[in-house]
């Protein structure tokens, strides 16, 4: 098993990544990860003034895996997330759904016991997930690929289908694939409303594989129910568009049907749901269920 230290941390996911380790398809590798704020954030009175955001959303690694190259498919399958015993979320003037009625800065400081969350003596169960997740890009897309925002490479697309068990893909983009990950969440609602869920460091402890071949131009999640393309854009609508889009050809594909049948059928049968509204693009899931993928996608 590969470790990964907190220490090493990258802030865009740029084609330039280099591995900081490396491991065998098939082997395992734990991510110590940061909070998103960089472990800045350590009192409810602190002010974010004086933060440094240039390491916000540090996403620990990256890691190589040996062999993978571009036209590869990257399988991260999720074995354990461990939290820290504290977590936080935060509201910020001008971030969120509701930005504009934020007047001032705030911070909850939320313990994490027994598999709660505790705010203000409200118990929530925590569902720990990875909110960034991704591989290092292709050139097409060096331009914008900072740790805060999702991709076609990953990166920050707060989706909470992102937790134990699940099976996690990405298209590599440059050989090695050079995964990264941080930004956990001991609790994320869908659209993260206010810009944070309950962020908190973590242990990650995933396994790797390559597929040889390419299937999507997106990531996607198989939850051993659904297959989850997952698609980001500049507003709400492109996401889903592309979600859509790439969930019809692959329904069209896998159900050996003409491309009008298979739109016909992800309207009976596919649901579109928010991941985040409030990152730099949005991101939206396509849940096609296993059961009208009729063929193995060949993953």
């Amino acid at each position: 098993m590969v470790r990964i230290g907190r220490e090493h941390f990258i802030t865009r996911f740029g084609p330039e990544l280099r591995a900081v380790a490396e491991v065998e398809p098939g082997g395992t590798a734990v991510f110590e990860t940061h909070d998103c704020w960089h472990g800045q954030l350590r009192s409810e009175d602190q002010r974010m003034k004086g933060l440094d955001f240039t390491v916000m959303n540090p996403a620990t690694g990256p890691l190589g895996i040996i062999g993978a190259k571009p036209g590869d498919t990257l399988a991260v399958k999720v074995l354990s997330i461990r939290t820290g015993r504290t977590g936080l979320v935060s509201i910020l003037p001008g971030d969120g759904v509701l930005g504009h009625m934020v007047k001032e800065s705030k911070t909850r400081m939320l313990p994490i016991e027994d598999g709660k969350v505790i705010f203000d003596g409200i118990a929530i169960s925590a569902v720990p997930m990875v909110g960034v997740m991704g591989v290092a890009a292709s050139g097409d897309e060096a331009g914008d690929v900072s740790t805060a925002t999702p991709g076609r490479h990953g990166g920050n697309m707060d989706t909470k289908d992102v937790r134990e068990g699940a099976t996690v893909y990405f298209p590599v983009r440059q050989y090695g694939a050079l995964l990264a990950m941080g930004d956990v969440h001991a609790l994320m609602g869908d659209g993260e409303v206010c810009v944070t869920g309950c962020e908190t460091e973590a242990e990650v402890e995933v396994r790797v594989d390559i597929a040889k071949r390419t299937v999507l131009d997106w990531p996607a999640i198989d939850d051993g129910e659904s297959f989850m393309i997952v698609a980001s854009a500049e507003d709400l609508d492109k996401a889903a568009e592309e979600a859509t889009a790439a969930a019809v050809s692959l329904i069209s594909r896998t159900q050996d049907i003409p491309w009008e049948e298979a739109y016909m059928l992800a309207s009976l049968a596919v649901d579109l749901r928010i991941s985040q509204c409030v990152d730099p693009r949005r991101t939206v899931r396509a849940v096609i269920p296993h059961r009208i993928l009729k063929r193995p996608i060949g993953l």
